[in-house]
C-alpha cells in the first residue's frame, strides 16, 4: 500500500494567485509613481553599500571565493570583487554580501527583511536576461510590497531573541 503524501498536489490555481502574477507579469512595464520610484532608487543604493559593505566580512569573503571557485560565464558582477561570473552565481554571492552586516534596509511593521535579496537578483538576472534596467526599480518594488503582503498576511509572530 502506498503512503498518502501529507500535502496533496494542487489541482488548479486559486483565484487570487491567478490575479497576483498576471500582475506581476504586468508590472514591468508599468509606470512608478514618482515616490514609490524614488523611495526603490534609495532602497537600490543602500543595498549596493551593504554588498560593498559586506564584501569585506567573513560570510562576504567566503562568498566570493566560493563563487570565484564556481567560475562560469562572463554575465554579471560580484561588488566589490572584480569577479563577473553567471547572473545565478552573481545573484548568490551578492546576496550573500547584502545580508552579511545586517545594514540594508527592513520593514519593522510586517517583521520582514526585504530589499537585501532583490536588488543582488535583479541586477544579476533580470538586466541580464535582456531586461531594460529602468524596470529594475519596478520589478523590485513588485516583489518587496508582495512579500511584505505575504509575510503580514502570515501574521507570524516575532521571533524571541535571547
Amino acid at each position: 500500500m502506498r503512503a498518502r503524501p501529507m500535502i496533496q498536489p494542487l489541482t488548479e490555481i486559486s483565484a487570487p494567485m491567478r490575479e497576483l502574477s498576471a500582475y506581476m507579469a504586468r508590472a514591468p512595464g508599468l509606470a512608478l509613481p514618482a515616490a514609490v520610484a524614488a523611495r526603490a532608487r534609495h532602497h537600490v543604493l543602500d543595498t549596493l553599500a551593504a554588498m560593498v559593505s559586506g564584501s569585506r566580512l567573513a560570510p562576504g569573503r567566503i562568498a566570493i571565493a566560493y563563487v570565484r571557485r564556481l567560475g562560469g560565464t562572463r554575465e554579471a558582477s560580484v561588488a566589490g570583487s572584480r569577479i563577473v561570473t553567471t547572473g545565478i552565481n552573481a545573484a548568490l554571492a551578492n546576496g550573500m554580501l547584502a545580508h552579511a552586516d545586517e545594514t540594508d534596509d527592513s520593514h519593522a511593521p510586517s517583521r520582514n527583511h526585504v530589499p537585501a535579496p532583490a536588488p543582488p537578483r535583479g541586477a544579476g538576472t533580470r538586466c541580464g536576461a535582456g531586461r531594460e534596467s529602468a524596470a529594475v526599480p519596478g520589478l523590485l518594488q513588485t516583489r518587496s510590497w508582495t512579500a511584505w503582503r505575504a509575510a503580514t498576511a502570515s501574521r507570524t509572530p516575532p521571533p524571541r531573541w535571547r
